[in-house]
């Protein structure tokens, strides 16, 4: 629309330019010649006069319209960043949740702990990054709102998994120590193994009930990341 308006405005300037010189030079033609006919060499350097305007005007017009496309890609390349940084947001949400909801203890190792816990801190470094990118472009407080409800959810979840993980840990030591013991620890062992157990239950019994809450927020991500996309498509310079 603007490109429209820029170009009509372009080729009246070009038309009022034109009569103005015109004007200009006939008038003082007729005072020079009176009533003589104007000769091919006047009618000459008329022409290139109206010539060479309009070349300069379209070379303007041109400039204007090359500025144009300029401000249109800027704000293109915008519209794509924030697109991109929606996606991202909901891609590092789905990562960190559904990872959360697939730790499962049962015949964990001292190996798998350390990696259990590395995953979970990267995947909530990784979804905050994103979440301040995406707040760069979106000032909606009912939304951050949302954010701040589904990260604390999390975090809780995040403190249960390693709450388990640190008691099956220290469980993990004290059987490694026993088993290398020169005595006979059976019994101590055999103590130990149902510990792990009971841990192991107490904590998947609780971690669906957090899970459920986990969840729940991260769907209720979904319509307001629907409606910033769709207000983008509508934003379409």
């Amino acid at each position: 629309m603007m490109k429209e308006v820029l170009l009509h405005a372009a080729s009246i300037i070009v038309g009022i330019t034109g009569f103005l010189i015109l004007n200009k030079f006939w008038g003082s033609y007729f005072v020079k010649k009176g009533e003589n006919q104007a000769t091919k060499e006047d009618i000459g350097q008329i022409t290139e006069i109206v010539e060479d305007i309009k070349i300069k005007l379209l070379q303007e017009t041109e400039i204007m319209k090359a500025q144009i496309s300029v401000n249109n890609q800027h704000k293109l390349n915008l519209k794509t960043v924030e697109r991109d940084s929606i996606l991202d947001f909901h891609k590092k949400a789905a990562n960190w949740t559904n990872y959360l909801g697939d730790v499962y203890l049962r015949g964990i190792n001292d190996k798998n702990i350390i990696e259990i816990t590395e995953k979970i801190n990267s995947l909530a470094r990784a979804f905050n990054v994103a979440n301040d990118t995406l707040q760069l472009f979106i000032n909606n407080k009912e939304f951050i709102i949302q954010v701040i409800d589904f990260k604390e959810d999390n975090l809780k979840l995040h403190e249960h998994i390693f709450e388990a993980l640190g008691e099956l840990n220290d469980l993990n030591k004290d059987e490694y120590r026993l088993i290398h013991a020169q005595t006979d620890e059976s019994v101590l062992l055999e103590n130990i193994r149902k510990n792990k157990k009971t841990v192991i239950e107490a904590y998947e019994k609780d971690k669906m009930a957090l899970y459920r809450v986990v969840y729940t927020n991260y769907i209720n991500l979904f319509d307001p990341l629907r409606v910033f996309l769709a207000n983008l498509e509508e934003e379409k310079p």
